[in-house]
């Protein structure tokens, strides 16, 4: 084998065995750490809408302060998922707050309707309007007021971050610097290996 198909053979081999090493980790970060992240996180809305439902039900008799204090506790969750860095974001989750005979007290987002089959469920993905949803409720403790928490499949993906979004600069750093690596190896490494390969294929003069 030639001096520079070795290097050729080389940079391919190893762009490859980083290429795999890149989809392995994509692969456990979808199947794996983000399917149990996301049972984490519908957990964490339940017990977001039940200190939101026992918030609301110390003014569960006065319908126009429980629409406003609703209303406040939404823009406060928006903020605090927003953490103040992304302002352009449009993240909009839906809120649904209802009494205990499951009439509607507040909703943000009225062009939804809630379907019934999730009025029983603690957590649910379900499809709304042609878009995808997780759904998460709970009671206040007296039981007069349920609260929702839904958020769109898209708005929990730029919130959490995408993984191969997140991680192609680093990959591609990376790959370019491993790349860089052999190719100056194999400037400094070739002339006197050729020379070396001259010296010793010359004929031996007595």
């Amino acid at each position: 084998m030639k001096i520079r198909s070795f290097f050729i053979y080389t940079i391919f081999l190893q762009t490859i065995s980083i290429v795999m090493l890149w989809g392995v980790w994509l692969a456990w970060i979808e199947f794996d750490y983000l399917a149990d992240f996301e049972t984490i996180y519908n957990k964490q809305q339940e017990i977001i809408a039940e200190g939101f439902a026992n918030t609301l039900e110390t003014v569960s008799s006065q319908p126009e302060t429980v629409k406003q204090i609703a209303h406040h506790l939404q823009n406060m969750y928006i903020d605090t998922m927003l953490n103040g860095e992304d302002d352009d974001l449009h993240y909009l989750p839906w809120f649904i707050v209802l009494n205990k005979d499951n009439d509607l007290i507040y909703t943000n987002r009225p062009e939804l309707s809630l379907p019934k089959r999730v009025l029983s469920l603690a957590s649910e993905k379900i499809s709304v309007a042609g878009e995808k949803w997780y759904l998460s409720y709970s009671w206040g403790k007296q039981h007069k007021i349920k609260v929702f928490i839904g958020e769109s499949v898209e708005d929990r993906g730029h919130v959490i971050g995408n993984p191969i979004s997140g991680t192609f600069v680093p990959f591609l750093f990376i790959l370019a610097t491993v790349i860089l690596a052999i190719l100056i190896t194999a400037y400094f490494s070739l002339r006197p290996l050729r020379q070396a390969a001259e010296l010793i294929s010359k004929p031996k003069t007595s």
